[in-house]
């Protein structure tokens, strides 16, 4: 547990020190930090088990993070989250990921002026569950994901978020049992 704890520490403080060093002339949207919880409902295999979570997020401007030019829709979050599977005997569940995050207002502009961001988001993750499936033979586990959500400001001082994600783990060929997951997340949270 404390080795998926650091990674996820040490993948928020890369993030923090590549922002760091961005261009100083560049105008940057403050990083954006959250707090969210979810669930995650494990489809295929039958024998995977359902978890609850809970996330700590940093939301950055795309081009401040990696030395590109970006659209300014297009956003980079790192995630870390932590939780249980919902069995009476529960399982821990741990997960540093990252994503692009782009937000759609140009498409629903209308929302946008009533403080409903929706958005896109992909990404990839590394997972530790403190169980197997049958065939799966490795705990740790890589996790691309893809999602849709939602920004709400309901004023000037609270800023919620919705998004719903289709993800599959599996341990991408490192092992020869390598029986995959998949699953669909609700999560929500609150912006600092």
């Amino acid at each position: 547990m404390k080795k998926f704890t650091l990674l996820t520490a040490l993948l928020m403080l890369l993030a923090l020190a590549v922002s760091a060093q961005a261009e100083e002339a560049k105008q940057y949207a403050e990083p954006r930090i959250a707090v969210g919880m979810g669930y995650n409902a494990m489809y295929d295999p039958s024998d995977a088990r359902d978890y609850a979570m809970l996330f700590g997020s940093i939301l950055f401007d795309y081009d401040q993070v990696w030395p590109h030019a970006a659209p300014a829709p297009l956003y980079f979050r790192v995630e870390g989250g932590l939780g249980a599977s919902t069995e009476k005997n529960a399982k821990l569940h741990a997960t540093a990921n990252m994503f692009a995050v782009y937000y759609l207002d140009e498409w629903f502009p209308s929302w946008a002026k009533a403080g409903v961001k929706p958005y896109a988001e992909a990404g990839v993750g590394l997972l530790y569950r403190d169980y197997t499936v049958d065939g799966q033979g490795l705990r740790i586990n890589f996790s691309p994901q893809i999602g849709l959500g939602t920004d709400v400001q309901w004023n000037e001082d609270i800023t919620t978020y919705f998004s719903v994600r289709l993800h599959h783990s599996s341990n991408a060929g490192l092992n020869s049992d390598n029986r995959g997951t998949n699953g669909v997340l609700f999560q929500m949270g609150y912006y600092y």
